[in-house]
């Protein structure tokens, strides 16, 4: 009975270990890069400061982040980041042809529309500890 038990028990654990390096690989292959309309403007749009992945088109620069930091939109959908701090900031795609604005000034705002499907990275050129995604679904 315990050799049948220790059989089961080491066949789950292998079990959850293949699933959790499936769902890592698949997470690795859905960065893509994209093409897109970049805008500088100087409007402001609303807040939202979640952190899980949330379903908007507006970004605020604020208290050293991107907030949200991940969101999820629609193909074809445009995202506004304003700049909400005192200090500059940029937006900047982790990948070439990506999002990449000019430098913001306070209250300053870059508009980046996405044309295709995939998770793009990006980041302040200014500070390194700035992240943020943005997930593009069908």
């Amino acid at each position: 009975m315990k050799k049948g038990l220790i059989v089961v028990l080491v066949v789950v654990v292998l079990a959850a270990g293949a699933a959790a390096l499936v769902m890592r690989n698949n997470n690795k292959s859905n960065t893509n890069t994209t093409s897109g309309t970049n805008t500088n403007t100087s409007t402001n749009n609303g807040t939202n400061t979640n952190q899980q992945p949330v379903a908007t088109t507006s970004v605020n620069i604020q208290d050293m982040a991107f907030s949200p930091s991940a969101i999820t939109v629609k193909k074809g959908s445009t995202v506004t980041w304003t700049n909400k701090d005192s200090v500059s900031h940029t937006v900047t795609g982790d990948t070439s042809g990506s999002m990449n604005s000019d430098t913001l000034a306070q209250d300053d705002t870059y508009t980046f529309t996405f044309n295709d499907t995939g998770t793009f990275a990006y980041h302040c050129n200014f500070h390194s500890s700035m992240h943020g995604t943005v997930t593009v679904t069908e």
